[in-house]
């Protein structure tokens, strides 16, 4: 296996693990790939899905006009699918072409669930919280006190 089978493994093993629907699509808004979540999204076989036109799956966004436009850039909104709410994230796909041009080649669309992106926020914020039930409040007089007589021990006229 060449180094090029090696890399095109490793990006589609990429692909697969994402646990949020994940979408390439070539400049005409056409899907090149889906990843399993994405099937399982739209209810659809990667094959099923393949030369699809993105708009029939997902409106409220017009691909096309965004692919064809003067300069496309990353893209960001609420959409709502199968009654799912979504952060849509599209993200063109750019190549080197001769004299380092910038060639658009597709995009890549994210849809970020999000009742999940809430419940991973709830997480890290009840983590957050947790990691200050270690801290003890001193106030400045308590440490330099603390400092003169290498004790934790406070006197209650110092603090």
């Amino acid at each position: 296996m060449d180094a090029s089978e090696r890399e095109h493994l490793a990006l589609s093993a990429l692909l697969e693990a994402m646990p949020e629907p994940v979408l390439s699509l070539d400049t005409r808004s056409k899907i090149e790939r889906a990843n399993p979540a994405s099937c399982q999204l739209f209810g659809l076989s990667q094959e099923r899905m393949r030369n699809h036109n993105v708009a029939q799956l997902i409106s409220g966004f017009n691909f096309q006009r965004w692919l064809e436009s003067d300069t496309v850039e990353s893209h960001a909104e609420h959409v709502v699918i199968h009654g799912q709410n979504f952060l849509l994230e599209a993200t063109p796909v750019y190549l080197n072409g001769e004299n380092d041009a910038r060639i658009l080649a597709g995009a890549v669309v994210m849809l970020r669930s999000t009742l999940r992106m809430g419940r991973q926020l709830q997480t890290m914020t009840t983590q957050d919280v947790s990691a200050f039930s270690q801290i003890v409040a001193v106030s400045r007089g308590c440490v330099r006190w603390w400092i003169r007589r290498a004790s934790w021990r406070c006197s209650p006229r110092r603090c």
